[in-house]
């Protein structure tokens, strides 16, 4: 079985029609998808640079799938310091549905622009390689962009709030 991701934006996601709404528990989403995993949690400290305040330090907690179902793929779920889901990234092996553009990872990224900026009315290149869809709330990058060759997908990211990509732009 191919393994399936629907989309919707504010909303969450489908996996392989398991619905995972944005603010699950770490642990109900792990019960929902089964599988094995990888358990990722780490803590950059930026206090340093910013006169001891640790409030701008980065915490990235996630769980990476990689062969899910057997399959060749590769994904994270990404979670607050509540453990609570807020991001999806998929690397590949994994078809995207996003309102009635299908994506996945053989396909040329210059189609799936296109493609998904004809549902999505606010697209930005951030740069060579690289979109954000603000009203998709996501993010789509080239082999290039991701430091490797050709010029199919090789990222895909959602998430249920954009601030933080929306700040740097």
């Amino acid at each position: 079985m191919i393994t399936t991701l629907i989309y919707n934006p504010d909303k969450g996601i489908l996996l392989n029609n398991k619905k995972i709404d944005w603010g699950f528990n770490r642990k109900a989403v792990r019960d929902l998808v089964g599988g094995n995993f990888l358990e990722q949690n780490s803590t950059i400290d930026l206090s340093e640079y910013n006169n001891g305040d640790d409030t701008h330090n980065i915490i990235r907690r996630r769980d990476v799938y990689q062969n899910y179902n057997e399959q060749n793929n590769y994904f994270f779920f990404n979670y607050d310091k509540e453990d609570n889901l807020k991001e999806v990234e998929v690397h590949d092996g994994v078809t995207i549905f996003v309102n009635t553009v299908k994506i996945d990872f053989n396909t040329n990224f210059g189609r799936i622009v296109s493609l998904l900026k004809e549902v999505s009315s606010h697209s930005i290149a951030i740069a060579d390689g690289e979109y954000f869809f603000k009203d998709l709330k996501l993010v789509v990058a080239d082999s290039q962009a991701m430091n490797g060759e050709g010029d199919q997908l090789a990222y895909f990211y959602c998430s249920k709030n954009i601030s933080h990509i929306q700040n740097h732009l």
